[in-house]
């Protein structure tokens, strides 16, 4: 399974972090169980499983020398991220 935003044309946000909370509540509330999906689990999968869903695997995703990179950095003292 890989997350992310599907175009702005469906989603004008292009949020990948909101699209992991989205996956993850909709998953707990189908299965009824709050823990079937942690915060851990639905940030692994974002990048790594959509470069093997995309067979790209070899060209991205992993900050490995050869692949082609994006980063970001999250600022998790910001309100929003609050509590961590």
């Amino acid at each position: 399974m890989g997350l992310a935003p599907d175009g702005a044309a469906s989603n004008n946000r292009l949020d990948l972090f909101a699209e992991m909370r989205l996956a993850a509540l909709l998953l707990q509330a189908a299965a009824n169980d709050a823990a079937v999906l942690p915060a851990e689990a639905a940030l692994a999968r974002r990048r790594p499983s959509c470069a093997q869903a995309l067979n790209l695997d070899s060209q991205i995703g992993s900050l490995t020398p050869g692949k082609r990179a994006d980063m970001v950095a999250v600022d998790l003292n910001a309100a929003h991220h609050q509590p961590v």
